[in-house]
């Protein structure tokens, strides 16, 4: 049985999930994350293949994202965001079921050697992401806040279009700037501030963005980015010897078959999103114009790359050298890797060992 929420996801029951799944089969199985596993799925009428996530039963925070996503996602309406179709809760078990996506996930192609983009497709999903942060920033009325803007939640469909998936963390603003939670999001995308106050802005989904720019112009998964040899280290001291030295960093599986303007403006874009300083960051208008238009102005870049940042809101301003948490990968189990789905921290630990601005 289901039923239908107008213009909004069906409610299924458990029983017929269970049979689209095979029994939840392992050989079913996609792919697990932090708080439950996704199975693929075929439902018999009409004959359609769908992804299933299943929320582990035991995960409390778990059981948060579920109930967030629905009352997220149920309402956005984009052609870059993964569909919400369905949802379950049914014998203590907490469904949410998607489009299917056959390309899988942006992770997959990006540090493998046995899986490949060409310039063009990478391109054309980097436009995608920053399409669907545009709406959600700006065009679906209460701006919208992903936090956790990653490759692993960039889906891919047939012809390798980009939709953004797994709201479980977004938060509306709600005529605010910011909105104050736990830590919580993927190490090595998580912006300066909020690793340190747990303040969420527009423009802390702007620097996970740019994270992801420069794993898929370098071909190369982020090891944090105070790591000695990370991507982003790498490009700044390319992009300190002068723009056109940024083609040196360009996955090697390209064969230096790219167009090189794309891949400059693109990198330099990627830098300007990661700027420690979140006043400093492209909105992802700016972003699309130079993504579509290249007699559009790139965004100002300072001649080194800078290392303090200075967080200023309305109850305090603080100034710390740049932080990062590190970002190591996790054997999911299933026939992917995967990065840790979230990081949380307790809000009374937010804030330490920082000097006064």
């Amino acid at each position: 049985m289901m039923i239908a929420a107008a213009n909004g996801p069906l409610l299924f029951s458990y029983k017929k999930l269970s049979k689209a799944t095979r029994n939840f089969s392992k050989d079913n199985l996609l792919g697990i994350g932090g708080f439950g596993s996704v199975y693929k799925g075929v439902m018999s009428k009409p004959p359609t293949t769908i992804a299933v996530k299943k929320i582990n039963a035991t995960s409390k925070q778990g059981e948060k994202e579920y109930l967030a996503e629905i009352c997220t996602i149920s309402r956005l309406r984009h052609k870059t965001l993964l569909q919400l179709q369905g949802w379950c809760h049914d014998h203590d078990q907490l469904l949410l079921f998607y489009e299917y996506m056959p390309n899988g996930s942006l992770d997959r192609f990006i540090g493998k050697d046995d899986t490949f983009l060409d310039w063009a497709t990478r391109y054309k999903v980097l436009l995608g992401l920053a399409s669907a942060l545009v709406y959600l920033h700006e065009e679906c009325g209460n701006p919208v806040v992903h936090r956790d803007v990653k490759p692993n939640n960039v889906m891919l469909d047939s012809e390798y279009n980009a939709h953004l998936g797994d709201f479980g963390l977004a938060r509306l603003l709600q005529n605010e700037a910011s909105v104050t939670t736990r830590i919580a999001g993927t190490p090595g995308y998580l912006s300066p501030e909020v690793s340190l106050t747990g303040r969420v802005t527009l423009e802390s989904d702007v620097y996970s963005f740019g994270m992801v720019v420069l794993e898929v112009v370098c071909g190369k998964r982020s090891k944090g980015i105070m790591d000695v040899k990370s991507v982003v280290d790498s490009v700044w001291t390319l992009y300190e010897k002068g723009v056109d030295a940024l083609l040196d960093c360009v996955d090697r599986l390209l064969e230096r078959k790219f167009d090189e303007e794309e891949v400059k403006r693109s990198s330099v874009v990627g830098l300007a999103c990661l700027h420690p300083d979140l006043m400093l960051r492209p909105r992802m208008r700016k972003v699309i114009q130079v993504f579509l238009n290249p007699n559009e102005p790139l965004p100002i870049l300072p001649e080194s790359r800078p290392n303090l940042v200075c967080l200023s809101f309305s109850s305090f301003s603080i100034t710390s050298t740049t932080t990062d948490l590190g970002n190591s990968k996790v054997d999911g189990g299933g026939s992917m890797e995967t990065l840790p789905d979230e990081t949380t921290v307790p809000d009374e630990t937010t804030v330490q060992n920082v000097g006064a601005c």
